[in-house]
Parts: structure tokens; C-alpha cells; sequence
């Protein structure tokens, strides 16, 4: 299942329809893996931007995901192939 490119808003609208009762209570971007190496840059701008997402029911309980999304450069490289 290919995820879609989204704004934070449309994004939360997404993980609402994906994670019904819960509500999306952080998003934060994240740093490229900390074990990454000069060698593996290339590699790791492949990922696209990630950013930590946080998700929260009713009685409290907390779900952690993370979400990438490609870059334009991503979507040039995968149709070029």
C-alpha cells in the first residue's frame, strides 16, 4: 500500500480514517538514523523526510509510528526506471 505525499492536516485526516478512536496528539520530524554513514547517504535521502507521529485513545493508551513520505526527487527516480 503506497502512502500518500500529505500536509500534516491531511495527514491526520488519514491516520484517522487508518486508526479509528484515536487522535494524533504529535508530530515531529525526524533526524536521518544516527547509525548512517558517509557511505549511506545516498541511501538514507531515499527515505524521504520521516517524522514521528504519536496517537492517543480514550482511556489514554499511546501508539507511536513512524511516517515517511517520499520526496519529488523519489517519485522522478521510481517512474525514471
Amino acid at each position: 500500500m503506497r502512502k500518500p505525499d500529505l500536509g500534516f492536516d491531511q495527514l491526520r485526516a488519514y491516520l484517522a480514517r487508518l486508526y479509528p478512536g484515536q487522535r494524533v496528539i504529535a508530530i515531529e520530524p525526524l533526524a536521518p538514523d544516527s547509525g548512517a554513514t558517509t557511505s549511506s547517504t545516498t541511501k538514507v535521502a531515499g527515505y524521504g523526510r520521516p517524522v514521528r507521529v504519536v496517537l492517543a485513545g480514550d482511556r489514554g493508551a499511546t501508539r507511536e509510528l513512524v511516517w515517511r513520505t517520499a520526496s519529488p526527487n523519489d517519485s522522478k527516480r521510481s517512474l525514471a526506471s
